[in-house]
This record gives structure tokens, C-alpha cells and sequence, in this order.
């Protein structure tokens, strides 16, 4: 009986740390300027306009009226730098980005996938010659294009730093 309380009392304060760290969580993201202005210049972040499509940049320079960031792409052998201004009203959403976290995370994923195409797939075969070599290259295959994907999307993305409710 006393074995049955232990687990209640154990499940309660886990229960309560996960709603303590979620209330924290959602805490922390609101419509603090402050926030955005403490960003070190050249930190890699995400803004959201008016439009809602997101743009990926590096910050150049916050202050109490607007954000500004960059960002810097290769066409054909030469640099293009966008540059972009958003008036502090325009700015709907700025959050920290995750790429490097993304494309290893994606890595994996595709890593994992791929070797397991390339077992299903060898087992199909009537030879057994090479033994491995189908998972080995669906791996690297598979890990090349899950990184591009993760690193392209940034699909566990950052911590949102400033949210317009």
C-alpha cells in the first residue's frame, strides 16, 4: 500500500516539474523587444513579417524603431548579399535557427533510413555478393540528403525570442 503512494507521490511532482517547465517555456517567448536587442550582431536568426513567410539572416543591427539583417548567398562564383529592413510594427516573430542541429539531426534520419532500404533491399537479392554494400551506399546516400534537407528547412528550428500575441 505504502509502494503505491511512493508511485503517486513520484508521478505528482513529475507532473508538476513538466507543467513548471512548460509554463516557463511559454514564459519566455512574448512581444519583449528587449529580447530581440540583446541578440548579438551576426547571430544566424529567423524573422517573420507582416507576409508570414519567414527570412533567414544574420543580424546587423537592432534598435527601438527596426531590425536589420543580412543574408549572403553564391550565384555563380559571386557573393550577393540581401539586406533587408523590417520596421519593429512589421516584425511578427524572431527566433534563434538550429541549422548545424537540423542538418545532423536529418543526417541521422537518413542514415537510418537509408541502411534500411539497402537491407530490404539485399535481402531481396538471390546472390549474396558483397555483403553490406547496398546498406553502406543507401547510407551515405541517405545521409547526404537527409543533411541537405535538414539544414535547408531547419525543422527543429531555434527558441522564439519575440512573438507579436
Amino acid at each position: 500500500m505504502r509502494r503505491r503512494a511512493d508511485v503517486r507521490l513520484i508521478r505528482l511532482v513529475v507532473v508538476l516539474i513538466a507543467v513548471g517547465w512548460v509554463a516557463n517555456a511559454w514564459g519566455q517567448a512574448g512581444a519583449n523587444w528587449d529580447r530581440v536587442k540583446a541578440v548579438d550582431a551576426g547571430t544566424a536568426i529567423r524573422v517573420k513579417g507582416e507576409r508570414g513567410r519567414p527570412f533567414e539572416c544574420e543580424l546587423v543591427q537592432v534598435d527601438d524603431a527596426q531590425l536589420i539583417c543580412s543574408k549572403t548567398r553564391t550565384i555563380l562564383f559571386f557573393p550577393v548579399t540581401d539586406r533587408r529592413e523590417f520596421r519593429r510594427g512589421q516584425v511578427r516573430e524572431v527566433r534563434l535557427t538550429k541549422r548545424l542541429l537540423s542538418g545532423v539531426a536529418g543526417a541521422a534520419i537518413g542514415i537510418g533510413a537509408g541502411v534500411g532500404l539497402g537491407y530490404a533491399v539485399e535481402n531481396q537479392a538471390t546472390r549474396n555478393e558483397d555483403p553490406g554494400l547496398l546498406q553502406f551506399v543507401f547510407g551515405l546516400l541517405g545521409g547526404l540528403v537527409g543533411e541537405a534537407i535538414g539544414q535547408g528547412s531547419d525543422f527543429l528550428g531555434g527558441p522564439v525570442i519575440y512573438r507579436v500575441p
